[in-house]
């Protein structure tokens, strides 16, 4: 079976038939304590430094993969993080890498204080408050409401990823930003990764 993928940066779209793309690996983390994550790695053939201009750090990221070619099922969506040159004799490389936008809730912290508020309710506040930027929209469509209400929590100086890691184990929830953008907290039981 061929598979076919599609790296679309910055809103210009490579793939190995139509560029200089010589490979592109995701990696996804599940059920690590309450969350799951992703990262990216694509490596392009640089010679004569057809690339070096090309991008640039905190670019948007979108990789699709399918069995028919266009690709069209999304399988990340983050930013490049850090781009690399690289080399073997005769041969030169840039390299990208990056993670999904659940990076944004480990670069942010909280400080807050919720007296007798529902979970979810915290989770959406503190993501309108402290994530969602004009450069960085995460929404919260599936943040599912519990039933536990806290008569008071605190958080200082915390990462939004640690505030709501926490508020998931308080409710034995599981949370991730899919590839649409959207963050995910929902009951343990009922979580599904989406990969196949």
């Amino acid at each position: 079976m061929t598979l076919y993928s599609t790296i679309t940066i910055g809103g210009t779209s490579y793939n190995n038939a139509t560029s200089l793309l010589e490979g592109i690996r995701v990696s996804t983390s599940l059920g690590q304590e309450n969350f799951s994550s992703s990262s990216f790695e694509a490596r392009f053939d640089n010679t004569a430094g057809t690339y070096d201009d090309t991008f640039s750090i905190n670019q948007d990221v979108r990789i699709t993969l399918d069995t028919s070619s266009p690709s069209t099922t999304r399988i990340f969506r983050g930013t490049v993080e850090s781009i690399e040159p690289e080399s073997e004799p005769n041969r030169e490389f840039i390299v990208l890498r990056g993670r999904d936008y659940s990076s944004r809730l480990m670069d942010v912290t909280a400080l807050e204080t919720y007296l007798n508020t529902e979970v979810s309710a915290i989770v959406t506040n503190l993501m309108s408050t402290y994530v969602n930027t004009p450069s960085t929209i995460i929404t919260t469509t599936n943040v599912q409401t519990t039933t536990t209400i806290l008569t008071n929590k605190t958080f200082r100086r915390k990462p939004i990823f640690e505030c709501i890691k926490e508020l998931a184990q308080i409710v034995d929830f599981d949370f991730f930003v899919d590839e649409d953008n959207d963050l995910h907290f929902q009951p343990r039981a009922n979580a599904s990764s989406g990969v196949t």
